[in-house]
């Protein structure tokens, strides 16, 4: 009897490391099946992991001009037709998510942040990897949407005399025959009993304003330009001089 229990014990540890060790292997296959292999071929040009890295790494070093040539986006499509396969076959692989942001960013200096391309692997870091430190939305990427710009705007302002800050009343302010309207009149302003006027309806953009002081006043007219870009515009103080 005593026989037959040191045999079942001895059976017992030897067979306890082997299921230990198969354990282990097993995690490890587990692991080792999230990397993409060295030598494993993505995509249509068939390029390993490490020549993905690579061709990143070479439009790190593209300067901006480089990167608007004709030929980039190209390229950048078929980087991405490789790093889209990557993530077909290994989408565990904790390499995609950065090399996928790195694609990004060349797609946006490139001109072409946009393109069909450079959306799926927006939309992919969205759905597949949202918890990732390196994912980024498309407003991260892209930035925020432009706002739009105004088709007209107004600037006002205050004409006054340069010493005594009086309001200068009845200078005349007209915008500069370049940035006349289509009909060819140049739009213009008056100032009122407090120096101020208004001029409105104006293309958005830089508008050039020449202030001519009234008659016989002494005053001599000046020119400014202010940025009407982003919209409306206060000129703020205009102070004339004496000629």
């Amino acid at each position: 009897m005593r026989a037959i229990v040191a045999t079942a014990v001895l059976i017992a540890f030897a067979c306890a490391p082997a299921v230990v060790v198969a354990s282990a292997h097993g995690r490890s296959d587990v692991a080792r099946s999230r990397l993409a292999p060295a030598d494993e071929y993505f995509g249509r040009q068939k390029e390993s992991v490490l020549e993905i890295r690579n061709r990143l790494d070479g439009f790190d070093r593209r300067s901006d001009d480089e990167m608007l040539e004709p030929d980039t986006r190209h390229a950048l499509n078929d980087l991405q037709d490789a790093i889209r396969d990557w993530q077909h076959k290994y989408p565990r692989d904790p390499w995609l998510p950065r090399s996928m942001r790195r694609l990004l960013l060349d797609y946006q200096r490139a001109g072409s942040a946009s393109v069909p391309q450079a959306l799926d692997i927006v939309a992919i870091l969205q759905a597949e990897y949202p918890s990732d430190g390196t994912a980024l939305s498309v407003a991260q990427v892209f930035g925020p949407p432009e706002a739009p710009v105004p088709a007209t705007i107004s600037v006002e302002g205050t004409v006054v005399d340069a010493d005594s800050g009086a309001p200068v009343i009845g200078a005349v302010v007209v915008v500069n025959v370049d940035d006349a309207s289509a009909s060819g009149m140049a739009p213009f302003g008056a100032t009122s009993d407090d120096g101020s006027f208004l001029i409105a309806d104006l293309p958005a953009g830089r508008v050039t304003l020449i202030v001519q002081p009234p008659q016989d006043s002494g005053y001599a007219p000046r020119t400014i330009t202010v940025n009407g870009s982003a919209g409306d515009v206060d000129a703020g103080v205009i102070r004339l001089s004496l000629e």
